[in-house]
């Protein structure tokens, strides 16, 4: 009995040290098998996070921790974190759920710089909507030509503009020749 009070207490005490917040990180497993990497981008209210190392993401059933890479995207005036962009490995074969836990309390210790080519998964936090920035695609490369060309739509005002200078023009010099006869 004893024992069992022991394993109560430190479990009690374990929960109260890591502790933080916790969003869940929804996203669809992509149709292709094997390794992807979920991206999702997350903003904190002033002062929740100082820095990149007090966030993590975690397996939801089991609690341990994922490897991460996260970029910080903006600060607050205040030097705590605005936004954040994490990314972090998955597999089509282990399906998991995952959890974003975060706070002055969340200490991460699984970090990774350098990422494999893989096919990249948006996902949203907290049951907020996916970005409309993102473009998922299970495999293959997406080539965008940005045409820096001006549009005549963008020169809309010029043509009204040389028909009054135009006109403006022709009746002067009419005027000016009825003057003179």
């Amino acid at each position: 009995m004893r024992n069992i009070l022991i394993i109560i207490i430190l479990l009690s005490l374990q929960g109260i040290c890591i502790s933080g917040e916790k969003l869940p990180i929804d996203f669809t497993y992509p149709t292709i098998p094997g390794d992807f990497y979920v991206n999702t981008k997350v903003s904190f209210q002033p002062g929740k996070v100082l820095s990149e190392d007090n966030i993590t993401v975690n397996d939801a059933e089991t609690g341990v921790e994922i490897p991460t890479k996260i970029t910080v995207l903006e600060k607050w005036p205040d030097n705590s974190i605005l936004e954040v962009e994490i990314l972090f490995p998955a597999n089509t074969n282990k399906k998991r759920k995952y959890v974003l836990n975060y706070g002055e309390d969340i200490k991460r210790r699984k970090k990774f710089t350098q990422t494999a080519i893989l096919p990249i998964i948006n996902s949203s936090i907290g049951k907020t909507p996916q970005s409309t920035e993102a473009i998922n695609m299970d495999v293959g490369e997406l080539l965008v030509k940005v045409d820096k060309s001006p549009d005549i739509r963008y020169y809309w005002y010029i043509l009204p503009s040389v028909i009054f200078i135009f006109l403006t023009i022709y009746r002067t010099t009419k005027n000016s020749r009825e003057y003179e006869e």
